[in-house]
């Protein structure tokens, strides 16, 4: 935790009070922060500072102003009112991001000549969500504006407003735009102009805030900006009157850089409209017709030959036959914290002798790697998807030695259905992924490609083996074959497999029914395995009678079904229960942001701040050690509306395999890894009371909890042991999984039904 104070200070205008609660709930759960709150009401019309005050929080403060005192006034108000050696300053119509505090402070603090430190936002629709592809055209166009080598100072005079909506200034910094003579009405541009002068700005190029979109009226819109910019010019150049050669005149020519940007908007913006009216008439009238004819003949034509997709890599399908060689495991990012169990598993290939290289499209979690990821990045090797020259040179050499199999994948990108909609342009981008794939594996000299997930990245996986003339196989485990936005193209990855493995039963009978009589001996169930040496045994002495330790290994997204286990932590206090519960995961941006603030509200709505605490993403070895102290686990999976469920909870297995009772609920395989009334309890989904009597009843019976914990470990070691597990893998590996290509003899009547034997 920052050892600085931060005062967060939010001005309330003329947000509604909903919006303002979440600005607020999205402050308070921020981390590793010493923070205290300012809401100042500048003579708003609603009750929103009532309902702030109501809420009783020691940590937050309000200031009701009887007249409107402006921002500067405002700000003058919280500067005299704290103390704090950093302040920041919270939008009132957007929420800070998980995490956004701690990194602002580090940035800021990171040396004295620092003045303001900002990140990345991007804009949310009224439901509190971004669609992915905006999340990440915005990356992309945030990430070039604030490129390493930027001229913050320059482009605030050129361009205008480069500067985050989410800032945290040093107190010296602030003082310049807080105390007199900080001129009334002053743009916040100007603002930050005057501060820009005599500090340097950090920018943290992260996401840590999201802002509702605000309507942009069209009427007078070009007139208002030309406008706009006019005062704004003025402004700046006032703010450095005082001084004009703050700026460093032999590198900035302000008045010329002023003059400039108010020319662009009043000269050049008329152009650009111009030509842009040129252009939508010209997309309109003749590209978008024609598009829309070569889109809808392309989708006819796959769907025509959809069924012939196939076909097409079956021929010719590599084998595998003998010892494994070199195998290479394709994801699209690595090393990622919530997936733990990939990285287990990789390293427990490593240790069986199998020569094993990581291939992915981006790096996510590299500082918070386990130990088994960080042996692993020697060995991982990224796609760049813009080196052109090497995909010139891979094109070049598979055509030369494989043009048939060229042809073959070419067209399987084209006629295999793998999303709700085709493109061709789209279909290109993914063959190119393929064929840069196929190259680095023939590079790395690879002998079998597998990926881990059933998803795209399987795709992208199985034609890029057929390119490189390799064998393919794939994992099955959880979202990519139950999640009905990933059924398109599910078929298509399995049935060209050397073999498919998955880790329950559950996802057995569901898999061989999608592939048929045909390839259902393809389908191998290993389950999920721990390193059991690493998960010491947690001590088994008796309670000391204080609050129970309930613990919550999740990441913050629908189908760990998190507000259960709110309401039902909640109900047990109603009952008198005296206990504390850390939920650990982070958040999953921008898909579930606004489950996360659902996850806050519903938190401080029942009272629970004393009670929950979300903890933020660890890694593995504080969450070992939460495991030791813990006395119940408790994950109340659910289905999520789009299908979403938990499979194969790891998080569980490492729980039971640290002596835990758990509580549970039957969705999934966990009823395959935890056997009701012995190793722990299960309850119907969705079934809040029974989930708090399930916890209520291995509270009440502590002798009965300690049972569960050792049968619990028991379980695990015999089925969920990875040093054991993984010789399954190598056999596979080895002869391309044609030892079992029958059938189980135990087979449940059920699942000979769904596969038609």
């Amino acid at each position: 935790m920052s050892s600085e104070r931060v005062l967060v200070y939010l001005r309330v205008g003329d947000a509604s009070a909903a919006e303002v609660a979440a600005a607020l709930d999205a402050v308070l759960a921020q981390e590793d922060v010493d923070f205290e709150v300012l809401v100042v009401d500048d003579a708003s019309a609603s009750e929103v500072a009532n309902a702030v005050a109501a809420r009783g929080d020691s940590r937050v403060r309000v200031i009701r102003n009887a007249r409107q005192r402006g921002a500067e006034g405002c700000r003058a108000q919280a500067l005299a009112g704290s103390a704090a050696a950093f302040i920041a300053e919270v939008p009132e119509t957007g929420v800070a991001l998980p995490g956004a505090l701690a990194k602002l402070v580090a940035a800021c603090a990171a040396a004295p000549s620092i003045g303001i430190a900002h990140g990345f936002h991007l804009s949310m629709d009224a439901e509190g969500r971004v669609s992915r592809d905006a999340f990440r055209a915005r990356r992309r166009y945030l990430t070039a504006c604030f490129g390493p080598d930027g001229d913050l100072r320059r482009d605030l005079l050129l361009v205008g407003d480069v500067v985050g909506p989410l800032r945290l200034y040093r107190r010296e910094a602030f003082a310049l735009i807080a105390s007199p003579p900080a001129p009334r009405g002053e743009p916040l541009l100007a603002a930050t102009v005057r501060i820009a002068a005599r500090f340097d700005v950090a920018v943290v190029r992260e996401f840590l805030f999201q802002n509702h979109a605000a309507p942009d009226p069209q009427r007078f819109r070009r007139l208002r900006r030309v406008w706009e910019s006019v005062s704004k010019a003025l402004a700046c150049r006032s703010a450095l009157r005082p001084d004009p050669g703050l700026f460093a005149p032999q590198r900035y020519a302000v008045e010329k850089l002023l003059a400039t940007r108010v020319a662009r908007v009043a000269l050049s913006e008329p152009l650009s409209q111009l030509a842009r009216w040129a252009r939508r008439r010209w997309r309109r009238l003749v590209v978008r017709p024609l598009a829309a004819v070569g889109d809808r003949l392309y989708f006819a034509a796959v769907e025509r030959g959809a069924r012939y997709a196939t076909l097409l890599l079956r021929r010719g399908a590599p084998q595998q036959a003998g010892a494994p060689r070199h195998i290479g495991y394709y994801l699209w990012h690595f090393p990622v914290l919530s997936q733990t169990f990939v990285n287990r598993e990789l390293a427990a290939l490593g240790e069986a002798g199998v020569r094993v290289d990581v291939f992915a499209d981006g790096a996510e979690d590299i500082a918070l790697a386990d130990h088994n990821a960080a042996k692993l990045l020697p060995r991982t090797h990224y796609l760049d998807v813009g080196d052109k020259r090497a995909l010139a040179r891979y094109r070049r050499e598979i055509l030369r030695e494989r043009p048939i199999a060229y042809a073959r994948v070419r067209m399987f990108a084209i006629l295999c259905r793998y999303t709700r909609q085709k493109r061709y342009d789209a279909d290109l981008a993914v063959f190119r992924q393929a064929l840069l794939l196929a190259g680095m594996l023939r590079d790395k000299g690879i002998t079998h490609v597998h990926a881990p997930w059933a998803d795209q990245c399987a795709h992208v996986a199985l034609m890029a083996a057929r390119l490189a003339g390799i064998p393919y196989s794939l994992q099955a485990r959880a979202h990519e074959i139950h999640r009905r936005s990933y059924q398109w193209g599910l078929r298509e990855r399995l049935e060209p497999a050397a073999f498919v493995v998955t880790n329950t039963r559950y996802n057995e009978a569901h898999l061989r029914a999608v592939v048929g009589s045909g390839h259902a001996a393809k389908v191998h169930v290993i389950h999920n395995g721990v390193d059991l040496p690493r998960f010491e045994l947690a001590p088994c002495a008796a309670r000391s009678g204080g609050p129970v330790k309930l613990l919550c290994v999740a990441r913050l997204i629908e189908q760990k079904g998190l507000t259960d286990l709110l309401d039902a932590c909640y109900e047990l206090g109603r009952r008198g229960i005296d206990l504390r519960c850390d939920v650990v995961g982070g958040p999953e941006e921008p898909r579930y942001t606004s489950y996360r603030l659902e996850l806050m509200r519903r938190h401080r709505r029942l009272g629970l701040e004393t009670r929950v605490r979300f903890v933020g993403a660890r890694p593995l070895a504080d969450v070992l050690g939460m495991y030791r102290v813990a006395d119940i686990f408790v994950l109340p999976c659910v289905v999520a509306a789009d299908g979403s469920r938990d499979i194969t909870p790891n998080a569980l297995i490492e729980a039971m395999a640290m002596q835990l009772p758990v509580v549970s609920t039957a969705v999934g395989g966990v009823p395959e890894i935890v056997e009701h009334g012995v190793s722990g309890l299960v309850v119907p989904p969705g079934n809040v009371a029974a989930f708090a009597d399930a916890i209520a009843a291995l509270i009440r019976d502590p002798d009965r909890a300690a049972l569960m914990g050792v049968a619990a470990r028991r379980r695990v070691e015999e089925k969920f042991d990875i040093a054991k597990n993984i010789q399954r893998y190598v056999e596979l590996f080895s002869d391309g999984g044609e030892a079992r290509r029958t059938l189980p003899a135990a087979a449940p009547a059920a699942l000979a039904r769904a596969t038609g034997d």
